[in-house]
């Protein structure tokens, strides 16, 4: 499994489309086992989806996300987490031993992803 993280100098990204860097954990056997961190200039929402899914992502875990970026995430069957605030690699831990994190209902909506 792939999880992926919008990330920032170690903390979660606010906007999910924004972000410039996504930080990538392989996961067997519910441990990490690598890290890399992928950069990119995404200009539109939905690139975001494309982008996971090159990486063969399975879970996103984010903050902020646009109504576009969310329904491409869903199109591309990648298991979103939204809401989520704080350190990358805290997220991760407490997702993988199956801690709720996140507000699932949580969508930013601002006048870009609308378009």
């Amino acid at each position: 499994m792939r999880i992926a993280v919008p990330s920032h100098n170690g903390d979660i990204y606010k906007s999910c489309s924004n972000s410039r860097q996504f930080t990538i954990f392989e996961v067997e056997d519910e441990r990490v086992v690598s890290i890399e961190r992928r950069y990119s200039f995404i200009k539109k929402p939905e690139a975001v989806a494309d982008l996971l899914d090159e990486y063969n992502v399975s879970v996103l875990i984010c903050n902020d996300i646009g109504s576009r970026t969310r329904k491409a995430i869903r199109e591309h069957h990648i298991e979103l987490i939204p809401g989520v605030v704080g350190e990358v690699n805290d997220a991760v831990i407490r997702y993988l031993s199956g801690e709720r994190i996140g507000v699932p209902e949580y969508m930013y909506t601002c006048f870009n992803d609308e378009d």
